[in-house]
């Protein structure tokens, strides 16, 4: 099912204030925000586990923020951002808002992230929604990807 960011806040002028864009699977990353290295490493020889892809440390609540990672994306040609992980309404959204004022199109994959409350949950992804950029389930991103 489709998450409509009308159907959360149907008050709010979406089609006046709203920033749409397409994904291009050519020019998107997929940044997984505050997963620990040490919950998803299988091989204790293995510092990260995943070769070809860029770990970035952070301090702060936008992966962005004193890090490479704007530098290394544009390196790669990367334009969008879909961005998943832990805490929706700290660093997803912190990471999300960044990016789009970076100029990247920023997509939070809703069902790929949580915080501690649903409520919390719902106002973060509403507050990236109403300007920043898009909202969107993880069959939808998918299927986006897929048929460009």
């Amino acid at each position: 099912m489709s998450w409509i960011a009308q159907e959360h806040d149907p008050e709010w002028p979406f089609d006046d204030h709203a920033t749409p864009f397409d994904l291009d699977p050519d020019s998107t990353a997929l940044l997984v925000v505050d997963v620990q290295a040490g919950d998803l490493v299988k091989d204790p020889d293995t510092k990260y586990g995943r070769k070809d892809e860029l770990v970035v440390d952070k301090l702060t609540s936008s992966a962005f923020h004193n890090t490479i990672l704007d530098h290394a994306l544009r390196n790669m040609g990367i334009t969008g951002v879909v961005i998943t992980g832990v805490l929706t309404d700290m660093c997803i959204l912190g990471t999300a808002r960044v990016a789009a004022e970076l100029g990247y199109n920023a997509l939070i994959a809703e069902d790929w992230c949580g915080t501690l409350t649903q409520r919390a949950h719902d106002e973060a992804l509403l507050m990236h929604a109403r300007v920043f950029g898009r909202v969107s389930t993880s069959t939808d991103v998918i299927t986006e990807l897929e048929t460009r």
